[in-house]
This record gives structure tokens, C-alpha cells and sequence, in this order.
């Protein structure tokens, strides 16, 4: 990103910042998060350090776009149930998974490569 930037808005939280920041990514808009780290120069009477204001910035050719991005509805995450998870991550193994150390291991090996933890017996 250029020297040069717009400051689209402050936010409260590096969470909120970076929430922001994944939309604008997801649009192809390239984005740059500052004011995360606490400003350690100088520590308050409670030994707080002071945090500047978190922003989230873009380049000028790209401000008017973001700003309608982050104007706009966030897109819902699709729902995915864990069962749907572990039957998707079952599937993608193509070998055994170590029960001593979870290691994916090969279907022609009879032992764990990691732990030498023999292949279980398939249970009925």
C-alpha cells in the first residue's frame, strides 16, 4: 500500500479492526490496521500503558468502494455444523489416524512413523 492513505474509521477493539479489515479483503480491497500495539513510551500511574486510537485505512482510489463494503450487511458465515466438520476432516484422511498421537499415517503402514503406536484393529 502507498505512503498516502484514508482512515475509513476508529474502532474500539483490534478485534473489531480486524473484522473490518476481512471484509474489505474479501472484496479484493487491500486495507492496513494501526494503533494495535500499546504505546509503551510512557506508563500511567496505574502502570497502564496508553493505546493510541485503532484505525483501519486504505488507499484513496479504493475509500469510496471500502466505504460501501463496510456500509453493507456482513455476509452471513455459511453454518456448518461440527458433525459436518469431523465427516469432512474423515474424509480427507486417506490413511489411519495414530490414537497415541494423532498422526495421519499412510494405509500400507502398520505402524505410527511418529510413535511406533501399532495400527487398532478395526472395530466393528
Amino acid at each position: 500500500m502507498s505512503e498516502h492513505t484514508v482512515v475509513l474509521d476508529e474502532f474500539d477493539t483490534p478485534h473489531d479492526a480486524h473484522a473490518a479489515q476481512a471484509r474489505l479483503e474479501a472484496h479484493g480491497i487491500e486495507s492496513t490496521v494501526t494503533g494495535v500495539l500499546p504505546d509503551t513510551g510512557g506508563v500511567n500511574l496505574f502502570g497502564v500503558a496508553p493505546q493510541g486510537p485503532i484505525t483501519l485505512a486504505v488507499s484513496p482510489a479504493d475509500a469510496e468502494r471500502a466505504r460501501q463494503v463496510l456500509a453493507g450487511p456482513p455476509v452471513p458465515d455459511e453454518e456448518v455444523s461440527e458433525q459436518e466438520l469431523a465427516e469432512e476432516a474423515e474424509s480427507a484422511i486417506t490413511g489411519w489416524m495414530c490414537p497415541t498421537c494423532d498422526t495421519e499415517v499412510p494405509p500400507d503402514l502398520a505402524f505410527c512413523p511418529e510413535c511406533d503406536t501399532p495400527r487398532p484393529e478395526a472395530t466393528a
